[in-house]
């Protein structure tokens, strides 16, 4: 695979990864990452200014989701916290109810 071949298929998988984080898909996403790193990582700088400025809407990209994904996870880790101790009083209470 030539380098345009090369840098085409990184905007590709950065497209897809983009849609799975929108609707917060975010394991398939990482699969998504997952190949796309050694792609990222054979690639050389670009020569042509079209291709130099589809590499920096990647790091953009790169940059973005990895902010989204950490608000994500606070976000669920806010949410187990409630659940766990939604988990707590009800069994609470259903140990008190049985005495």
């Amino acid at each position: 695979m030539d380098q345009n071949q090369l840098l085409e298929r990184v905007v590709e998988l950065t497209r897809m990864i983009e849609e799975a984080a929108a609707v917060s898909d975010w394991p398939r996403a990482a699969r998504l990452m997952e190949r796309r790193t050694p792609l990222l990582e054979s690639l050389t700088l670009p020569k042509s200014p079209a291709a130099l400025q589809a590499l920096r809407r990647v790091q953009a990209s790169i940059d973005a989701l990895r902010t989204r994904a950490k608000v994500s996870q606070a976000e669920l880790e806010t949410e187990y916290g409630t659940a766990v101790k939604g988990v707590q009083g009800a069994s609470a209470y259903a140990r008190v109810g049985m005495l």
